[in-house]
């Protein structure tokens, strides 16, 4: 039990220090600039997919890191992350991502209210309502109710529209729709603030700026493999 929780201490360890704090200097590059214009549609898209990863490693590090630790002392924590980038909806997504916040708003927000056993009217309320403060949860801030409301839009609309289709098109087409979605709320939350968002994701599709592929694209897209290997070695040599 003691060596299980030791090697999954350190391979939370290793998501934190070698992927999501190399992960995130890029993205911190690129969301750090005011006029996201001088960069090409490429480039802000890598810092984008940067980001998607920076956030996943980070989130999922710190909670190996802690299952770890209750496992050297003889706890059994349940696991927080089942590997959500593989959802082929936002609602499996969500049951994947942050299980444990996800399972307290439903449990002690969304069925409380009557979560979808009531009218239709109340049932888009509950739903809506509960995204709105799981993103007033992260923060008092418009982009995070902006983001939370927008993932109970779209939830409303995946329980409305979408059927689920298990052929393998459908399944592919579904993480496509899926990681999409996803990528694009996260550059909302990573923004400093909703204008710079929508800036954002406006250069992601080509509308603030001219250039599809540019010298800042073929450069980083050339070392970010290679970043958090530099960057674990300097560490090594340092100590």
């Amino acid at each position: 039990m003691t060596l299980r929780g030791v090697w999954r201490f350190g391979i939370g360890l290793s998501k934190k220090a070698l992927l999501a704090n190399n992960l995130g200097g890029f993205a911190d590059i690129v969301f750090g600039v005011r006029d996201i214009s001088r960069f090409s549609v490429l480039y802000t898209r890598l810092g984008a997919v940067a980001y998607t990863l920076q956030i996943y490693y980070d989130f999922s590090g710190y909670s190996d890191m802690a299952i770890g630790i209750g496992r050297m002392f003889g706890f059994r924590f349940l696991e927080n992350f089942n590997h959500p980038y593989t959802a082929r909806s936002v609602r499996e997504f969500w049951r994947r991502w942050h299980i444990s916040l996800y399972r307290f708003f439903r449990d002690y927000v969304y069925i409380p209210l009557g979560g979808s056993r009531c009218t239709k009217i109340r049932w888009i309320f509950n739903t809506l309502l509960v995204w709105f403060l799981t993103g007033l949860w992260h923060g008092a801030s418009w982009k995070y109710i902006f983001w939370g409301f927008a993932y109970g839009v779209i939830l409303l609309a995946e329980r409305r529209f979408v059927r689920t289709d298990e052929s393998y098109l459908g399944s592919i087409f579904g993480h496509i729709y899926t990681m999409l979605a996803v990528i694009l709320l996260w550059v909302v939350f990573r923004a400093e603030n909703l204008p710079q968002a929508f800036a954002y994701i406006g250069n992601m599709f080509g509308i603030w700026t001219c250039s599809f592929i540019g010298q800042d694209f073929c450069f980083s897209s050339k070392i970010l493999p290679y970043f958090w290997l530099q960057e674990a070695f300097s560490a090594r040599i340092s100590r």
